[in-house]
């Protein structure tokens, strides 16, 4: 597999520096009044080091436009699909159930 694009990317100059996911704990879905999802938030730990943890929010057709990216990069792989993170045994990273 080579370096690829997927989706729309932006190039600047200074290049955007990448915070480092180090360490993903988990996600948490928001639903609106009707019980339809409205945001996803995901917990991280970043790789510099310190403990903090770290959070991002996107509205919920932005989730599903990035779990399409990620499938697609992992069908493009052909790395296996991870354990499903609904056991309630998983733990990210760890490949474990």
């Amino acid at each position: 597999m080579q370096n690829k694009l997927y989706g729309e990317w932006a190039f600047s100059t200074p290049p955007i520096k990448p915070e480092n996911a180090d360490h993903i704990l988990g996600a948490q879905v928001s639903v609106d009044r009707q019980g339809r999802p409205e945001f996803v938030d995901i917990q991280y730990r970043t790789a510099d080091g310190g403990e903090a943890i770290r959070q991002v929010r996107m509205d919920w057709l932005n989730a599903l436009a990035l779990l399409s990216i990620l499938k697609s990069m992992q069908l493009d792989s052909g790395a296996p699909f991870p354990n499903d993170p609904r056991n309630p045994n998983w733990r990210a990273g760890d490949g474990k159930p």
